[in-house]
């Protein structure tokens, strides 16, 4: 199963999740005002979420068969606002994405198998997105697939 069928996957299933914004298989970045708007917001707030993979490992099994495990980061950022509790709003969204992928195991893809883990929250904090403060996460995921021989 190529790289690109999976990232594709995981981006149809983020896009699912109830109020998740913007959703790019990719890292995207812009170089003005108006690629900001397009690429980033949601409504009038930023709010967008990226898929990088960032490890693959092989486990070569008997008779020459290959496992691989695609390790993959979703970053999400949501613009800060204090007086709507922004942070509150992008833990539940946060509490979304990692249900739907804990309910994903196998992203409906062939060869692909069961996540070998549950999905992870790395990381979360604040930073500077551009001109924006903004509430950030890394949301990791696994997917497992049978590479064959």
């Amino acid at each position: 199963m190529p790289f690109a069928a999976i990232r594709d996957e995981i981006a149809t299933q983020l896009a699912t999740v109830s109020g998740i914004g913007q959703t790019h298989n990719r890292w995207r970045f812009w170089k003005d005002r108006g690629g900001k708007i397009t690429l980033a917001f949601s409504s009038d707030i930023l709010n967008v979420w990226f898929i990088r993979r960032v490890g693959v490992e092989s486990v070569a099994k008997s008779g020459g068969a290959v496992t691989r495990t695609h390790i993959f980061d979703l970053a999400g950022f949501y613009e800060f606002d204090d007086a709507n509790e922004s942070e509150t709003t992008f833990q539940n969204l946060i509490d979304g994405v990692m249900d739907k992928f804990d309910d994903s195991a196998n992203l409906g893809l062939s060869n692909t198998g069961d996540q070998t883990e549950s999905a992870e929250l790395i990381e979360f904090g604040d930073e500077m997105l551009g001109d924006h403060l903004c509430h950030a996460v890394i949301v990791r995921i696994q997917v497992v697939e049978d590479a064959g021989c």
